[in-house]
């Protein structure tokens, strides 16, 4: 008879292997290759518990994360898909290929299962780019950052949707603003773009266009032209006068000078705007002399065979200056207010 477990193991601990009788060491290999097809079956099983638990565990907290991810606001989303998929995208990725081939296309679940997907499947890049230029504000950013990685893929495409006027202005706006970020520094950019951009950020719900003008940050020195251009125009409705002065205060804050300048321009809701941006101790003394300098000095085009309406135009500058200077709390500037001279300036 083999030995019993207990007398095995005593026996393999207490008696050396040299000191065993003949029979001995064969009942010993024979209880051996038993107790050691035991141990290697319970081995065998302990894993394939394990292994399942895990198949099963990983597949609910797949299920659940997917569900979690279909459901979240934009702003959650990106958190779920670059911290907590990763770790479940064997068991999420099948059920997120499900919900993208039955969901609308412009549906919620469908976007947050093709963001979700894109990392590991770049078949969702088409969906995306078109999906881009269609989305709401909020959901504008994380299409955009997901898609940057293959930017050099999408950009002749959202150039073209920029360039083709029978879009629609509100994709046209998306490919714009994907491109400030995408394609800064090329060729392709124009003056109608910068003006049709600068049109559009202005005409927006005023509740986006904090979030839009931070879209089209990157490409701020274009659109400087067209905005003081809009701010100065007064057949154009206040509110998008104002949103110009607001978008000009975002992307020329250092630019006192300019800021000046359309400060004594400016209507008197647009200098509210513009006020907090002059009004700062670091830059008040260079704002305060190029005000004292405009609010005494009459700057026309051709001094002094300016028409009236030329006159008239530079006048209203500089009393402008002289009324932004009382604001800013420096009424001492404007001294000598009622005489002025004529300044030549050839622009």
């Amino acid at each position: 008879f083999l030995p019993s477990p207990l007398e095995y193991i005593t026996i393999v601990g207490g008696v050396p292997r040299h000191a065993r009788k003949t029979e001995q060491r064969e009942l010993m290999r024979a209880a051996s290759r038993r107790y050691g097809s035991f141990i290697g079956l319970f081995v065998l099983a302990a894993i394939g518990v394990a292994w399942t638990v895990r198949e099963i565990r990983g597949s609910n907290q797949a299920d659940g994360l997917v569900r979690a991810i279909t459901a979240a606001k934009p702003a959650e989303l990106g958190p779920l898909i670059e911290q907590h998929l990763p770790r479940y995208r064997r068991w999420a990725d099948p059920l997120l290929r499900q919900i993208a081939a039955s969901e609308p296309q412009d549906s919620q679940r469908r976007l947050a299962a093709a963001l979700a997907l894109l990392p590991a499947d770049p078949a969702q890049v088409d969906y995306l780019r078109e999906r881009l230029v269609q989305c709401s504000v909020a959901e504008f950013a994380l299409i955009r950052d997901g898609l940057t990685p293959h930017r050099a893929v999408v950009q002749d495409k959202l150039w073209e949707t920029l360039h083709d006027r029978r879009q629609p202005e509100t994709a046209r706006l998306h490919a714009g603003m994907a491109l400030a970020t995408y394609a800064l520094d090329d060729s392709r950019w124009t003056e109608t773009d910068s003006e049709f951009l600068a049109t559009r950020l202005v005409a927006a719900n005023p509740d986006d266009q904090r979030e839009l003008r931070s879209y089209l940050d990157p490409i701020k020195s274009r659109l400087l032209a067209p905005l003081q251009t809009i701010f100065r125009d007064v057949s154009r409705p206040d509110i998008e006068r104002l949103a110009a002065a607001a978008a000009i205060v975002s992307y020329a804050r250092e630019d006192v000078h300019l800021l000046a300048i359309l400060a004594s321009e400016a209507t008197p809701l647009q200098l509210n705007v513009l006020l907090p941006a002059l009004d700062r101790p670091e830059y008040h003394a260079e704002i305060v002399e190029s005000l004292r300098h405009m609010a005494h000095h009459l700057t026309v085009t051709e001094a002094p065979n300016a028409s009236e309406a030329e006159l008239v135009r530079s006048g209203r500058r500089r009393a402008g200056a002289a009324i932004t200077l009382i604001r800013l709390g420096e009424p001492a500037a404007i001294l000598g207010f009622g005489t002025f001279s004529f300044v030549h300036n050839p622009e």
